[in-house]
């Protein structure tokens, strides 16, 4: 299992760059800390996470995700207890805390021990202020290997749940994949929270948390199940004070998503019910990887239908996940920010 760490951008975005998550991605840094054995399950391990929440928190670290979780040790005389995931027992969860406390927003695995014996969340997730992420499938229903809450002391755990049944990755050899897992899940939301901190970097740590729980789907109804349920990240942009986009209700499709292999073509429909720019003015659109890679670019002729339409050619790309962004021309619309974007996938 590892731990990463992300900063977030301290800048100012519209509501359309808070969107294009791949033009932003290369104004966070990321520290990767392995501080589990795969080897055996020692206490010792616990320790090794809070030294490493120790240094990212000195290099300036402001968000935690970590996929692991502590219950059972080669050494059965270090068991956790159930009665003891109260919050304040263990190091890893106390550690887990104190970095909540300086500022830093913590998410954490809820576990996969859903169909096991233990059944519960696993430590560090039963933190108080730990964002424990638990899995659902990609129709929001509870993944079975999900752990469950509460905590010893009734607290709802999980907090949040994201997709963690057949999560799409990427694997090193650059091909799509699924995974299962709330080692996806906590991650997956991770991401989406670092993103929406960067819309809003006047906000706390604590207020990012707040708002994630309060645009959840089970926010007035939590369970021990999927917890406050699954965020809707556009509405914590709103509760924090973001405004609707100025795109006049355009919105792009593409397809088919994904690619199969051996085609030729994505098709690119744009629906503007109110144009973006003057009737008969190009749009333009750029290609990138999964990395932010920049790989084509082009200009779309627009009339004066609501509808336009735009044949890409995929014939010479790899398998993998891409980011097609629309821009208005700069003459016309002032400024060089990315209008529309649909992310697609090559098999």
């Amino acid at each position: 299992m590892a731990q990463w760490c992300c900063r977030p951008w301290q800048g100012t975005w519209t509501p359309q760059e808070v969107s294009t998550f791949g033009e932003a991605r290369r104004d966070a840094s990321y520290v990767l800390f392995r501080t589990e054995d795969v080897g055996w399950e020692n206490l010792v391990e616990e320790y090794h996470w809070v030294a490493a929440a120790e240094r990212a928190d000195s290099m300036g670290c402001d968000v935690l995700n970590t996929s692991l979780g502590y219950s059972l040790f080669d050494d059965t005389t270090s068991h956790h207890l159930l009665d003891e995931l109260d919050g304040d027992t263990f190091r890893i969860t106390q550690a887990s805390d104190i970095a909540a406390s300086k500022g830093m927003l913590v998410f954490n695995s809820a576990g996969n021990s859903g169909n096991s014996p233990w059944q519960k969340i696993t430590a560090p997730a039963d933190g108080d202020s730990v964002i424990a992420v638990g899995a659902v499938d990609a129709s929001g229903q509870h993944a079975s290997f999900s752990s469950y809450g509460p905590t010893a002391d009734g607290r709802i755990k999980p907090d949040l749940c994201a997709v963690g049944r057949d999560a799409a990755y990427i694997h090193p050899d650059g091909s799509i994949r699924t995974g299962n897992g709330t080692s996806f899940s906590s991650p997956i939301l991770c991401g989406a929270a670092t993103s929406l901190w960067g819309a809003h970097p006047e906000a706390s740590a604590w207020e990012i948390r707040r708002a994630l729980l309060e645009s959840a789907s089970q926010w007035a109804n939590p369970d021990t199940t999927r917890g406050y349920g699954i965020p809707d990240l556009w509405e914590a942009h709103m509760i924090l004070g973001g405004s609707e986009p100025l795109s006049g209700g355009a919105d792009m499709l593409v397809y088919p998503n994904p690619v199969p292999s051996g085609s030729q073509n994505l098709r690119v429909v744009i629906r503007e019910p109110a144009l973006l720019q003057a009737p008969n003015s190009p749009l333009e659109w750029t290609l990138r990887d999964a990395s932010g890679r920049w790989i084509a670019e082009g200009m779309m002729e627009r009339g004066k239908e609501i509808l336009s339409t735009l044949n890409l050619s995929t014939q010479q790309l790899a398998t993998g996940s891409y980011l097609l962004l629309v821009r208005g021309v700069p003459e016309e619309e002032g400024s060089n920010r990315p209008l529309l974007h649909a992310r697609f996938v090559v098999e």
